[in-house]
């Protein structure tokens, strides 16, 4: 089912479809996008139906025309710690492409919950940004401040993503 313009709730929504089974909603995900002015928000039910279809998309449109906006909650289980720190650096990506995405044929992939979590905003993801690259030299304390700043820990030896130790301080 196919809609030029939403009803109620989705009243302001240019198209929705619903009832659509297996790669069809990449296929039409895929034509609506090529056929877009503006990026095409596309949500689905849960994370493993957005990551499916971010595959699909990927496969179809190019792996720079499609992002993921994935969860952030990962149940409080630290033994999927890791895998919360990568959906992170997803949605940290997602934020620092917003501004090519307000160009048209990009599609952002989404299930309702990672809709429904709050992002920090651009102003503090621009202060929190680090940028270092290869031949920068930095002060070892200023630098330890400023990861401290950034909520990172200091710890005697690094087990963790977020810890930082320092070595060498002579």
């Amino acid at each position: 089912k196919i809609t030029r313009k939403g009803r109620g709730k989705y009243a302001n929504a240019k198209r929705v479809f619903g009832s659509v089974l297996g790669s069809m909603r990449s296929l039409i995900c895929a034509w609506l996008a090529e056929r877009s002015k503006s990026t095409v928000l596309i949500v689905t039910a849960d994370e493993q139906q957005a990551r499916s279809l971010y595959v699909d998309c990927q496969d179809l449109l190019g792996p720079e025309m499609v992002f993921l906006n994935p969860p952030l909650d990962y149940g409080g289980d630290t033994t999927r710690a890791l895998e919360g720190w990568g959906r992170l650096a997803e949605r940290v990506e997602l934020l620092q492409n917003a501004k090519s995405l307000q160009k048209p044929k990009h599609v952002i992939v989404s299930s309702i919950s990672s809709l429904l979590e709050r992002v920090p905003a651009a102003e503090f993801m621009k202060e929190a940004n680090l940028s270092l690259k290869i031949g920068d030299e930095l002060s070892l304390d200023s630098f330890s401040r400023t990861l401290a700043q950034r909520r990172h820990r200091r710890v005697a030896l690094v087990e963790s993503p977020g810890e930082f130790a320092v070595r060498g301080g002579i």
